[in-house]
């Protein structure tokens, strides 16, 4: 949730460094408790994220974010990720 708003540098490696801009926080949805051979339910996951996250106005957990590649670069791979706030 403290990531928001902010811009990252992701330094990928064998390619050009991203710089994204970390936007709105979105849901997890329930296919996260299917298995993906059967296809048929078998975890608890998701509750247990409900019970743990933010959810949005559905009751659905947050569970990652939206995030916008506001810049590319040759930039050399370090291996970090590297953030600052706009």
């Amino acid at each position: 949730e403290t990531w928001r708003g902010r811009d990252v540098t992701v330094n990928v490696p064998t390619a050009a460094a991203l710089r994204v801009r970390i936007g709105d926080p979105i849901a997890r949805c329930a296919v996260l408790d299917l298995d993906p051979i059967t296809g048929e339910r078998g975890s608890n996951l998701l509750k247990t994220l409900v019970a743990s996250r933010l959810r949005n106005e559905a009751g659905e957990p947050y569970f990652g974010v939206n995030a916008e590649v506001i810049e590319t670069s040759a930039a050399p791979d370090t291996g970090a990720a590297t953030s600052q706030r706009r």
